[in-house]
């Protein structure tokens, strides 16, 4: 995090008040997270997540709330989690 919030100091960018969510990595943190970000004033266009699997957990989130990804909200996650084919 503290990396996270230096990089963007660096650039001059400003991390508005809710947008940086704390997670527990898993896919019911990812979906926590993402229902407290959808309840802000103005929404993200755009989440990274901290793995794949707390970003499976925002897409099913977003998808419930009936908004599309990426046409809605576009989602970055990685790891490398093994999916199963």
């Amino acid at each position: 995090m503290a990396a996270f919030r230096e990089a963007m100091q660096s650039r001059s960018c400003e991390i508005e008040e809710g947008m940086v969510q704390m997670g527990n990595h898993r896919i019911d943190g990812g979906s926590i997270a993402m229902r407290n970000l959808l309840k802000l004033p103005k929404p993200p266009t755009a989440i990274m997540t901290s793995n794949d699997l707390t970003a499976i957990g925002a897409m099913g989130t977003i998808h419930e709330a009936g908004l599309r990804v990426p046409q809605d909200i576009s989602v970055v996650g990685f790891d490398g989690f093994p999916f199963p084919t």
